[in-house]
């Protein structure tokens, strides 16, 4: 999760109210790079703007875009390719799907 008191960091954990998600945050950083290198480190999932998304890496986590006409920005869901989501993740996946739909990217 980007770090307390920046706009992005506001607006995901919004999303996730609207969705009635209570994210559990393990990690925070100011910078979404750091953010995808641990999620494709294996340490769960995030949500980012889709501008921010990696493309030119000899690894890659999936990337998942999800539709919201509440959100201000394109986000998307990240995990690691070689692991996929757990239960909890998944589960989460499925609300914020069925919530604001899905198209993969």
């Amino acid at each position: 999760m980007i770090k307390e008191r920046q706009d992005l960091g506001d607006q995901v954990l919004h999303f996730c109210g609207q969705c009635g998600g209570r994210p559990q945050i393990s990690f925070r950083s100011a910078q979404l790079e750091t953010i995808q290198a641990l999620v494709l480190a294996g340490l769960g999932l995030a949500l980012i703007p889709a501008m921010a998304a990696l493309k030119q890496r000899e690894q890659l986590p999936n990337y998942r875009s999800l539709q919201s006409p509440q959100t201000e920005r394109k986000i998307v869901a990240i995990w690691p390719k070689q692991r996929p989501p757990d239960r909890s993740a998944s589960e989460f996946l499925k609300m914020i799907s069925k919530r604001f739909g899905k198209q993969k990217r």
